[in-house]
């Protein structure tokens, strides 16, 4: 039997009980999955926690649950990674992108404007966030990754660098040792291009931050961009 699992407010822990006021999710509950009292749910405090419940009661406005497990949620990676993903001209390639990184274990994703993109700002940032919740919960995570305000490559490169750098993905460039990136530091910054690719100028804007970044290629073939964000992150935790 499947059960069910829900990220919820810190506010909706009472002592022994899960209350749910929030209306969508008590649609969801009640009419989209058909809840019924008895039923075992899994609720998320998105601190890494996670709450094993029996739902007791329903009404049109509140669904109790009472708690009966409390434990530790041991799905979250050791190795921490910030997704610098520059936007993308679709933007259902930029929902894709979200959603199988948060399944892989991203722990944020930041979107970059760079030369090339079509586009300076990122649209629709509740769905973003909805589709980033419900594939954590799907995949069974601990904590819902962050989607952060957009920035400049400028801006994202020096963000980066003073949180340890990181490697910035690039075509023409032999991979890097992963074992000895891993080893250096535990959070990882990866930066993945647009349609189109990072131009020569940005490429040079890299490589004036000295050894806080370094290159790394995905393999002979060019990649499309949510491709490369998927297999740089395979790459870097596998």
């Amino acid at each position: 039997m499947t059960i069910h699992r829900f990220f919820v407010s810190e506010q909706s822990f009472r002592q022994n009980l899960v209350i749910i006021e929030d209306k969508d999710l008590i649609a969801q509950i009640a009419y989209v999955l058909r809840g019924r009292k008895g039923d075992l749910v899994v609720f998320l405090d998105n601190k890494g926690f996670e709450y094993e419940s029996e739902l007791i009661s329903f009404s049109k406005n509140k669904i109790s649950a009472k708690i009966l497990n409390k434990k530790e949620n041991l799905n979250e990676e050791k190795q921490e990674i910030v997704l610098y993903q520059a936007i993308t001209k679709s933007l259902d390639k930029f929902e894709l992108i979200l959603q199988k990184c948060t399944e892989l274990g991203v722990k944020a994703f930041v979107p970059v404007i760079t030369e090339r993109c079509q586009r300076d700002f990122l649209p629709k940032k509740e769905r973003l966030e909805k589709i980033i919740k419900e594939a954590a919960e799907q995949s069974e995570r601990g904590i819902v990754p962050e989607l952060l305000e957009e920035l400049n490559f400028e801006s994202a490169l020096k963000s980066a660098a003073e949180n340890g750098g990181g490697v910035v993905c690039y075509e023409r460039k032999l991979k890097i040792e992963l074992k000895e990136l891993k080893i250096r530091n535990k959070k990882i910054n990866i930066f993945i291009g647009p349609e189109g690719g990072f131009s020569d100028k940005e490429i040079e804007l890299v490589k004036s931050f000295g050894d806080k970044f370094r290159f790394m290629s995905l393999g002979k073939r060019i990649l499309r961009t949510e491709t490369a964000a998927i297999v740089a992150v395979v790459r870097i935790l596998f």
